[in-house]
């Protein structure tokens, strides 16, 4: 059965990733957004039309141009991309983690600030308290970045969106 409610504004996905690019597609079709996924930063900027309502959901570490790096061409363009979701605000996510190596603390908190400043109008972060990898369940501690932004700048919420959470405890949840 074909709906007659039109379907709001496109979400473009850039990852690199096919399963989160084919995860992402299912959950926002299921709310019934259109969804435009490109594997890459660039095949997503060689089709990009500024006129179109969308949002933009990119990876920010991606083979080829980084998320980032695709932020600085569409302000370049002047995009009117006006929201920023941040994913991954969790410690050994963001900042970044591997094999017991940290990364470069102020390069991340760098990412993390250019991140923050794109957005124009709404900015989301994000963070899940437990992940599922390699067949094991992770507890994890926000990242010490959120810690870095003033309570008084942000509005806390659980995953429903409903209730709102002390900032507090989402930092030590």
């Amino acid at each position: 059965m074909m709906s007659l409610i039109p379907k709001k504004g496109t979400v473009y996905v850039v990852d690199d990733d096919e399963a989160v690019r084919d995860s992402l597609q299912w959950l926002l079709e299921g709310k019934d957004y259109r969804v435009r996924c490109f594997d890459s930063a660039e095949s997503f900027l060689n089709r990009y039309d500024p006129r179109e309502v969308a949002c933009l959901i990119v990876d920010i570490r991606m083979g080829g141009m980084s998320g980032l790096e695709l932020q600085e061409k569409l302000i370049e363009k002047n995009s009117p991309l006006p929201v920023v979701f941040i994913t991954g605000c969790e410690q050994g996510v963001f900042p970044l983690s591997r094999q017991g190596n940290v990364a470069d603390l102020e390069e991340e908190r760098r990412l993390m600030y250019v991140g923050i400043t794109r957005a124009r109008e709404e900015l989301y972060l994000s963070r899940a308290r437990c992940r599922m990898l390699w067949g094991q369940t992770f507890h994890n501690d926000p990242s010490q970045f959120l810690g870095e932004i003033p309570t008084t700048c942000f509005e806390t919420k659980d995953a429903t969106g409903r209730i709102a959470l002390h900032p507090i405890e989402i930092l030590h949840a």
